[in-house]
Parts: C-alpha cells; sequence; structure tokens
C-alpha cells in the first residue's frame, strides 16, 4: 500500500507543478514492459512437480538431437541426464539406449556395447537391445560375439526375423560349414511361418500390442510384406500405431500403395497421415540400429 500511495502523490505534486506553470497536464507515457528469456528447464527445477518434468523434457531434446544426426549435441544432452538422480528405471534405459546409438553413430565402439549392456540390465527380456548389441558388436568386427549374442536373443524370442537374416549373413562371413548355413536359412523360414500364424491370432483377438511388435519385425526385413487380408485389417485397424507400421510394409507394393492413397481421405490421425504421406514419397524412416 505505501508503495501505491507515494506513486500517487507524486503524481499530483507533477500535475499541481504542471497547472501552476500554464502548462496542461499530461498522463505519464505508458511503460512498455521488458521481455526477458525465460529458462524453462531452470524454472522447472525449482518446483517440485518441474523436477518430475524436467528429464522428461531434456530426453525429448536428446532424442530431437539424435533423429537430426547431430550425434555430439545428443551425446552432450544425455551426459547432462545422467546427472539427474531422480531417474525411474524406464527413464534410465531410455538415456542409456540414447547414448548407445549416439555413441555408436560417432563410431565409438565400445562405449556403445558398454550401453548396451546397461540397458540389457534393465531390461534383460528385451530382444531388440540385446539385437542392437549384436549390430554393434559386428560392426565393430567382432562377428564371433554378435553371433553369442543373437543365439541369447533368439532364446527370448525366435521369429525376430531381422535377427535370423543377420545369423545367416555373419555365419557366411564366419566360414562356417554349408549345413549350418542350410540350418539358419530353414530357420528364418520357420519363423518367417510362425510370424505370419501368430499375426493372424493377434487380429482375431485384438491384441493391439502384439500386432505392432510382430509389424515390426516384417518392416526391419526389406522383402517382407502383409498378406492382401492382414494388409487390409491392419491398414484399417482402430489402433492408429498398427495403421502406422502397417503403411510402412504396404508401401512395399503396388496394391498397397493404392489402398493407402484411398484411405489417405478418410484418416484422421494427423501422425498416421503425416507417416503414411512420407512412405508414399519413398521415406520409411526405417534405420538401424
Amino acid at each position: 500500500m505505501r508503495i501505491r500511495l507515494h506513486f500517487w502523490v507524486i503524481s499530483s505534486l507533477l500535475a499541481m507543478t504542471a497547472c501552476s506553470r500554464g502548462e496542461p497536464s499530461k498522463d505519464p507515457a505508458p511503460v512498455t514492459p521488458q521481455k526477458h528469456p525465460v529458462n524453462v528447464e531452470k524454472s522447472l527445477a525449482g518446483s517440485r512437480a518441474g523436477q518430475r518434468l524436467l528429464p522428461k523434457i531434456k530426453l525429448k531434446r536428446a532424442e530431437t538431437a539424435l533423429l537430426d544426426g547431430k550425434h555430439e549435441e545428443a551425446l552432450k544432452l544425455y551426459e547432462e541426464m545422467s546427472q539427474e538422480t531422480s531417474l525411474t528405471a524406464e527413464a534410465r534405459s531410455q538415456l542409456f539406449s540414447g547414448q548407445a546409438e549416439a555413441l555408436f553413430h560417432l563410431r565409438r565402439f565400445d562405449e556403445s556395447v558398454s550401453m548396451w549392456e546397461r540397458v540389457i540390465a534393465l531390461r534383460p527380456d528385451d530382444p531388440f537391445a540385446h539385437q542392437n548389441l549384436a549390430l554393434v558388436l559386428a560392426e565393430s568386427g567382432k562377428l564371433r560375439e554378435a553371433v553369442a549374442q543373437l543365439d541369447k536373443l533368439l532364446k527370448l524370442d525366435p521369429d525376430v526375423l531381422a535377427a535370423r537374416v543377420d545369423m545367416v549373413n555373419w555365419l557366411k562371413k564366419l566360414d562356417t560349414p554349408q549345413e549350418k548355413l542350410i540350418a539358419a536359412a530353414q530357420a528364418f523360414a520357420t519363423a518367417r511361418s510362425h510370424v505370419e500364424k501368430r499375426l493372424d491370432a493377434a487380429l482375431e483377438q485384438q491384441q493391439s500390442d502384439e500386432i505392432v511388435r510382430l509389424l515390426g519385425y516384417l518392416i526391419e526385413v526389406p522383402s517382407e510384406i502383409l498378406t492382401p487380408a492382414q494388409e487390409e485389417k491392419c491398414l484399417t485397424h482402430a489402433t492408429a500405431t498398427v495403421r502406422e507400421k502397417a503403411g510402412l510394409l504396404a508401401v512395399r507394393g503396388d496394391a498397397g500403395k493404392a489402398r493407402m492413397k484411398e484411405l489417405l481421405a478418410k484418416e484422421d490421425d494427423p501422425t498416421v497421415r503425416m507417416l503414411w504421406q512420407k512412405a508414399l514419397a519413398g521415406d520409411t524412416g526405417v534405420s538401424a540400429p
């Protein structure tokens, strides 16, 4: 109250002085507030709720840098995030995975291997963590270790088709006996047949997570496509993620492309629309590890 009263008294005195000199009184010019840049992360750090959100914001920034190919920047952001003391197990897993991928692209293979091992320690039953570790080992020239890692992966899920393909290719490079190569190729054919049966069952039972997983298995092998019946069910599925994945497979055939163009006019989900449009333009966004 004192501050407001003091301002009123000064204004009155100025007005009286102006009148005594015969000058018209003027209202004081409006003060334009100065804009100062807001440090969102610093602001969030000051509250308990903000501290819970901060790791997610940092993680998103790091993932964006990684997707943009800014691997040094992404690694720096992940390292900053690693200083957080309140990360959940899931957040730590995402952190280690991101660091591992950035290190891989920077060709710091030993460090990438170490990070994937940390992911596996948190998610021992995740076949993709094992798969990525195998890929890094292979890229660094450690083919025998990579094959051993694939063996562990295929015990978790024998239907990971890309792992079956890698197994055949890496065994060839290791001059494996012919009978073992034939067995590895036959194992791929068996797994492919099993994936088709699993997908039909998942579509029948409306198991969206299983459908998405199996579509991912097929997407990783560029030569694979869906049957016409599976393609139609997946492209028109109620779950947006299923439609996204199905689009990446459907563009591999002329009939699938034509059907996607028809369905685009009715598609309400903006993410599905964007992904389908990019896929039809030739950008599938599929990369490894």
